[in-house]
């Protein structure tokens, strides 16, 4: 069998343009390497349009509900005045229209004083007032008591309460001496020429449920006068 001939190596020496390129290409793939991993993470960090929409839409419904409830507490707050002004002005008119119902009882009360009526009347009970003593059941009572002043005679004598009502679930009556302290019980003196305020007190017995109340007075000299008022009405009077 021939021999082969051994290889024939030929040695070449590099020029340095060919050993830079070899340097460089290694070092320009790593920096575009680090560029394109830069500009993944800047794509990747960077929200989406459609996020930075979403986010401005969610400021403008903040904004929008904050002036929102800014007009709700104004509307609120409008509201609350008008209903205490309305409250004020029905007060108001409420005192109004009781100074008007007074100025007319007055006025009714001094025509009849004066004679201005036309029809003359004598004695006559012009109203009665009741007011309760606070922790008894004891009552200020109050009788206004009139004549016309045409006459110019001065009317004296003395005037006595009775009570309707309920007591034990039955009606009846309560007398004066019912009522009235020992040295009242003979009747409340008056004596006047044209009008006159008698005062007095009585107390009402445990268990006992009053509608009625029956004024009488007794002139000396004279016809006995009465006259009846509902017990809730004495309570309200306002003379």
């Amino acid at each position: 069998m021939p021999r082969m001939p051994p290889p024939r190596y030929e040695v070449r020496a590099l020029n340095s343009s060919t050993l830079r390129w070899r340097r460089v290409v290694p070092g320009l793939a790593w920096v575009l390497g680090m560029i394109g991993v830069a500009a993944l993470a800047w794509a990747l960090a960077r929200p989406p349009a459609d996020l930075a929409a979403r986010a401005a839409r969610a400021e403008a419904l903040r904004r929008d509900n904050a002036a929102l409830k800014q007009q709700l507490a104004v509307l609120t707050r409008s509201r609350q005045i008008t209903r205490i002004a309305t409250d004020a002005l029905r007060r108001s008119l409420a005192d109004r229209d009781e100074e008007i119902a007074g100025l007319r009882t007055d006025l009714a009360f001094y025509t009849r004083l004066t004679g201005a009526s036309v029809q003359r009347e004598g004695l006559m009970v012009q109203d009665l007032r009741v007011r309760p003593i606070h922790g008894a059941r004891a009552y200020a009572v109050t009788v206004t008591l009139t004549q016309n002043a045409r006459r110019g005679e001065t009317s004296q004598g003395r005037v006595s309460l009775s009570i309707e009502g309920v007591h034990g679930g039955k009606a009846a009556q309560l007398a004066w001496s019912d009522l009235a302290a020992p040295p009242a019980r003979a009747g409340l003196p008056f004596a006047f020429k044209y009008f006159q305020q008698v005062q007095g007190m009585l107390v009402l017995p445990a268990g006992w449920v009053p509608s009625q109340v029956i004024v009488s007075v007794q002139p000396d000299g004279g016809a006995p006068v009465s006259r009846s008022f509902a017990w809730t009405a004495a309570l309200n009077s306002r003379e």
